[in-house]
């Protein structure tokens, strides 16, 4: 397998923490070939992570820490939690919320429609 080419090597689909995948350490420098394991490569990823195109998410999906922002064209079905917070005024900016952020409270659904302004709809028993 030394002389095999990463081209030539056979496709894999479906990968578990502890797949090994090769990196070159300092190919600008003095080049080394090293291994990560998926599991080391995925855990160092940084808490802000930016999707350009379309991103689906599947099965028991859970996102933690304070904040989740989507915009345009977003879907979401199934069981979704979002933050719990009533503001204190109805700028969103100086709430810390941008436009298309949406949150909740005890009494109503809170939507920022622009940085600065936050709609609300009140929550009824049915």
């Amino acid at each position: 397998m030394a002389d095999k080419k990463v081209s030539a090597l056979s496709a894999i689909t479906n990968l578990s923490k502890d797949d090994l995948l090769l990196v070159v350490n300092d190919p600008a420098g003095t080049p080394a070939s090293k291994k990560v394991t998926v599991g080391n490569l995925f855990g160092n990823v940084v808490s802000t992570t930016t999707h350009k195109a379309l991103t689906t998410f599947t099965a028991n999906t859970i996102y933690t820490g304070t904040t989740a922002t989507f915009s345009a064209n977003t879907t979401f079905s199934g069981n979704m939690k979002l933050t719990s917070n009533t503001p204190a005024s109805n700028v969103a900016g100086a709430e810390g919320y941008g436009a298309g952020s949406m949150w909740y409270d005890a009494n109503y659904i809170y939507v920022a429609t622009a940085t600065g302004t936050i709609k609300r709809v009140a929550l009824s028993i049915f």
